[in-house]
């Protein structure tokens, strides 16, 4: 079985247990998973192997901080979900989702992997708003990496919003809405893949 089956088959095991239980013993559990699993990653070596490797990158070996990368995402998406279900407004910090998109933004270039351009070829990805920021994605020879800031000349730039940037990564947008959301410029045939890419098991 593949380990994303797996965590997928562990996932909805616990959904289907956990519709017994009232809210509040749900907060109460989750309060008390939430700090042991705290003090757990505060221990582990972070340069070291992960326990799981970061799938959605294309990764079949990550480093440990990938790996609790990925877990914050995992809490920090789910969090935001409940707050839209409910009317809640978001975190007001948002360095958290700063955080969250550098860490999904990883995934581009396994999303990117069957795009073809000549080496040399850019594209910017630019999050708008308080939590946004520049990333780019660079053809070589072989495969595209990813990179901090904007290129001088882009071949493709690709604009969006925090929440559009969220909800796109973690499937939480229809193709149609990203279609409606996401701006983009210059070659439009390389960005059809971030409309695609997924930084969450699914």
């Amino acid at each position: 079985m593949q380990l994303g089956s797996t965590r997928s088959q562990l996932n909805a095991d616990w959904v289907a247990v956990a519709r017994r239980f009232s809210p509040a013993v749900l907060v109460e559990l989750f309060a008390l998973a939430g700090d042991a699993l705290s003090d757990w990653f505060e221990r582990l070596p972070l340069d070291a192997p992960a326990l799981f490797p970061v799938s959605w990158a294309g990764e079949t070996l990550s480093a440990g901080w990938f790996d609790v990368g990925r877990e914050f995402t995992e809490l920090w998406h789910h969090q935001q979900q409940i707050r839209v279900a409910v009317g809640a407004p978001s975190l007001e910090d948002p360095g958290y989702l700063n955080a969250v998109l550098a860490i999904a933004m990883r995934g581009l270039p396994h999303a990117f992997r069957g795009t073809h351009a000549t080496a040399g070829q850019t594209i910017l990805v630019q999050v708008s708003g308080a939590a946004g920021s520049m990333w780019t994605l660079l053809r070589d020879d072989a495969r595209w990496t990813l990179h901090a800031g904007a290129p001088s000349d882009p071949t493709t730039t690709i604009r969006l919003d925090g929440d559009t940037a969220w909800r796109l990564l973690f499937n939480a947008l229809s193709t149609s809405d990203a279609e409606r959301q996401v701006e983009i410029s210059g070659d439009r045939s390389l960005a059809a893949s971030f409309l695609r890419a997924r930084s969450v098991i699914i």
